[in-house]
Formats: C-alpha cells, sequence, structure tokens
C-alpha cells in the first residue's frame, strides 16, 4: 500500500494539470478565433465608477478588421442616436452634423465609451495572467500591457465561449463594467 501511495499522489496532481491545461487551451482558442475575425459586434451596458459620479449607457458596437470599434448610444434616450469610432489614435464623437475627438484615456483613466475598445485590445493582445472556472463559466483575468500602471480587464464568458461581463480596474480599483449581449464574431 505504502507503494502505491506516490504513484496515487502523482496521479492526482495530474489530473489537475490536465484541467488547467483545458482551460489554457480554452483561452487561447478564444483568443484565436477574435484575432481573426473580420468583424466583431455586440451590445453592451457599460457602468464607469469615478470617484464624484457613476455614468451608465447601452451602446451598440462592431469593429472592422483594421481594429477600429464603432459604436452607436442608444440609452439614455437623452443621449440616443450619438456615434462614434475609437482606435488606437484615439476618437471620434458625432451628432447631428458635429464631431468631437477624443482620447482613449481622460484624465488618465479610461472613457467610458472606450471601454469596449481597451477590453478588445486587452482580449486580443494583452497577458493572460490568470484563468479559471467560475460559477461554470470561464474567467480570464488580463494585464492590457505590461506597465507598471496597465489596466486589469476581467472577463467572464458563457456557455459558447462569448464574453458575458467584463471588469475594468486600474490600479485596484474597478472603474468600468460591461454587460455583453449579442455577442457576434465573423
Amino acid at each position: 500500500m505504502k507503494k502505491c501511495l506516490p504513484l496515487l499522489c502523482l496521479l492526482v496532481l495530474l489530473c489537475g494539470c490536465s484541467s488547467n491545461n483545458d482551460l489554457q487551451q480554452q483561452a487561447t482558442k478564444i483568443r484565436a478565433g477574435l484575432l481573426k475575425a473580420n468583424s466583431i459586434s455586440f451590445s453592451g451596458k457599460v457602468t464607469a465608477s469615478f470617484p464624484d459620479e457613476v455614468f451608465e449607457f447601452g451602446a451598440d458596437y462592431k469593429t472592422d478588421n483594421n481594429g477600429k470599434v464603432y459604436f452607436e448610444i442608444k440609452q439614455p434616450t437623452e443621449i440616443a442616436g450619438i456615434t462614434g469610432s475609437i482606435g488606437p489614435e484615439g476618437g471620434k464623437i458625432e451628432f447631428d452634423g458635429l464631431a468631437l475627438d477624443f482620447g482613449i484615456l481622460s484624465q488618465q483613466l479610461p472613457s467610458p465609451i472606450g471601454g469596449p475598445y481597451i477590453f478588445l485590445q486587452a482580449i486580443k493582445s494583452g497577458y493572460i495572467q490568470s484563468y479559471s472556472k467560475q460559477d461554470g463559466m470561464l474567467y480570464l483575468s488580463i494585464r492590457e500591457s505590461y506597465q507598471s500602471d496597465a489596466m486589469m480587464v476581467e472577463v467572464y464568458f458563457d456557455e459558447n465561449e462569448l464574453p458575458a461581463w467584463a471588469e475594468i480596474s486600474q490600479a485596484g480599483r474597478r472603474i468600468l463594467t460591461i454587460s455583453f449581449t449579442g455577442f457576434n464574431i465573423q
């Protein structure tokens, strides 16, 4: 019996590694699918938590194959219909024939409308720090860059391996959350 104990312990350890390896392969498969996509579209409800106030809005998003993200705000109705785009060089908001350029960061915090762009960039090229199963959903923790002040993006995927919910934080403080619906990869 004593001779079987080390073999049994090794078997248990290897089974744990296999499960972790499966999650890593699942994360890599999701990233590969997003990287080769010609277009990604989804609706997102964004909640931006800043020190003095909280903003919530809903928008439809669509990407092109150059990494640019286009959006149309749907809620609240007071600002519905505002459209724009976000890319590596910043963003542009358009409404009623007027345009306003903006940066991805505002006061060193992510612009609320830029949250889905930051999410997509992190999931495509950020450093996947950890992965696990939580409540039956794949969970990824992604560091958006290797800089010391990098944003963290935490993502939960549904049973179809599509993003369901994400949180963007910086310096340990949650800044944005995004709830996804209708996520479509083409």
